[in-house]
């Protein structure tokens, strides 16, 4: 079942029919859009909009992934590109799988995105996991390090819920934290919650680091988090 799987969905990869939604990340300081956060979903023929968890673990697995992330690239960094033709001054996030991290072709893969697209390299922005980091420590090193010397910034995505050391922080080029959003629920009437978000907060500022919260669903969550300075 799972061979049959990638199969489709390498197929589906060949008709093109992977679509990328986009999530705004918004400025809690000016509520302006800032970054686009590139989602992907299957549009499949017969089981209709297919959400990433029905497609990634599988992707994962067997390998498609390294071409999946690459029409996601692809068609985000066409649209940003897009975007700030048209006078938008928008970045676009784009998220970074173990395997792609693993990928030796990978700086290659993204260079020549760019290229094509036309999108400068650092209006771009790839999310990676703390686990991912973890897995793939020495080939991640290099190649976070070369994509970053061309301008391309970072992101470690899920913050505080994987179990890299902070030491990761100092060894990665890392340009921004995204707490995850099972901590952002909490803020602002669970204790624990807003002081797991106060500290990374605290800690993106003593690194000069962006964070960002993933996930605020309620007037009291952004109040929250823009009184800890978020």
């Amino acid at each position: 079942l799972l061979r049959r799987a990638d199969r489709e969905i390498r197929d589906a990869i060949v008709n093109d029919e992977f679509v990328v939604h986009f999530q705004p990340v918004v400025s809690l300081q000016n509520m302006r859009i800032v970054t686009m956060e590139a989602l992907v979903r299957w549009d499949h023929p017969t089981r209709g909009l297919l959400s990433p968890s029905a497609i990634i673990a599988t992707a994962e697995l067997h390998g498609s992934i390294l071409d999946l992330g690459n029409v996601v690239l692809e068609k985000a960094c066409t649209q940003a590109a897009a975007w700030r033709a048209s006078g938008a001054d928008i970045d676009v996030s784009v998220n970074l799988s173990a395997r792609q991290l693993s990928d030796p072709d990978l700086h290659h893969r993204i260079t020549k995105v760019l290229e094509q697209t036309g999108l400068a390299p650092h209006h771009l922005w790839l999310e990676v996991t703390e686990t991912a980091l973890v897995e793939e420590v020495g080939r991640a090193t290099a190649v976070l390090d070369r994509l970053a010397a061309i301008g391309v910034r970072f992101a470690i995505d899920d913050f505080g819920t994987g179990w890299a050391s902070l030491t990761y922080l100092q060894r990665f080029p890392i340009h921004e934290l995204k707490i995850d959003r099972s901590f952002v629920a909490g803020v602002g009437h669970n204790a624990n919650d807003t002081a797991i978000a106060r500290s990374i907060i605290a800690l993106g500022a003593e690194l000069d680091l962006v964070v960002i919260a993933e996930g605020i669903e309620t007037v009291e969550q952004m109040t929250a988090l823009q009184g800890l300075g978020c």
